[in-house]
């Protein structure tokens, strides 16, 4: 097969629209470092995580693909749950150099590899859930719009997609970190607060999706949804 011209410039055209893109050029290195001490503030990493596994209750004769899974730490839970295999790919060629190294450590079956989540090579209709956790806020609007046609692409008929991102509670400890972590201060200012108070459902909805269930976790500073293909 000859390779495809249009591969690199896709891929770089998508680094672009990530708008801290560049941050994980070295800072892959210290990514769960960097993650584990911005959450012990709101509960830490660890109950984020798992529950999110929770939520997505997965069973061990399902597919699953995470995109945008940076060093693959929502995958790797998945795979210890389900014993595996699970798919995962990234932009970034450090962050899925961390998560491969961890899944030879910790001997789980995922599947990594470098892709544009909004053009992968996996095969259509493959997918029992497809999952993106923590990502999407990091996105320009129109390469979320491919990434979620993307998801349909990949998904079976009766596929769910399961998203976790940042939300701003209405009040208490939950809404000042989010204020403090996503202010104007922040190159994801703009993309994060585009997803919250219903903004990132409004997006599915576009997509074709339609929500099934939410949860919050992590004083509310995180939101779980379970989306549908709608009709």
């Amino acid at each position: 097969m000859k390779p495809d011209p249009t591969t690199n410039l896709r891929t770089e055209l998508a680094r672009h629209d990530n708008v801290i893109a560049d941050h994980y050029r070295i800072g892959a290195y210290f990514y769960d470092t960097i993650v584990h001490g911005f959450q012990l503030f709101i509960g830490g990493a660890r109950e984020w995580r798992n529950s999110f596994i929770r939520f997505i209750h997965p069973s061990c004769n399902e597919t699953f693909l995470e995109l945008c899974c940076g060093t693959g730490a929502v995958a790797l839970a998945l795979a210890k749950r389900t014993g595996g295999p699970v798919w995962a790919s990234d932009l970034s060629v450090d962050q899925i150099r961390v998560a491969c190294f961890k899944a030879r450590f910790l001997r789980r079956n995922v599947h990594f590899s470098v892709q544009d989540a909004s053009s992968t090579g996996y095969p259509t209709s493959f997918f029992d859930g497809v999952i993106i956790s923590g990502a999407l806020h990091e996105i320009a609007p129109h390469r979320r719009a491919a990434i979620y046609r993307e998801t349909r692409r990949v998904l079976r008929t009766h596929g769910r997609v399961f998203i976790t991102e940042p939300d701003l509670p209405k009040n208490g400890w939950g809404a000042a970190c989010f204020e403090c972590m996503f202010g104007e201060w922040s190159r994801e200012h703009e993309t994060a607060y585009q997803l919250v108070g219903g903004g990132l459902e409004a997006e599915m909805t576009v997509a074709g999706y339609k929500l099934e269930a939410s949860a919050t976790s992590n004083f509310g500073v995180f939101k779980h949804r379970r989306f549908a293909v709608s009709g």
